[in-house]
């Protein structure tokens, strides 16, 4: 992705996370780039297409796009 600027690219880990937590990862996404980077243009980059499908539906417009859409 070289025509992204590292400073602006954040990876977000969900590794050690309860069950509970892990059903809901896709919202835990959602709400942790709402308060973190609301004010900013966001693209989530996610290989799930469950977590692309909630972060769609949670900021009601396409923001997540399956990582296959970089190798165009």
């Amino acid at each position: 992705m070289s025509f992204l600027n590292k400073d602006n690219i954040h990876i977000i880990c969900y590794e050690n996370i309860s069950e509970q937590e892990l059903a809901q990862k896709a919202l835990l996404k959602s709400k942790f780039i709402k308060s973190n980077f609301e004010f900013e243009t966001n693209f989530l980059i996610e290989d799930d297409l469950k977590n692309i499908n909630e972060t769609n539906k949670f900021f009601n417009k396409n923001i997540a796009y399956h990582i296959s859409s970089l190798i165009k």
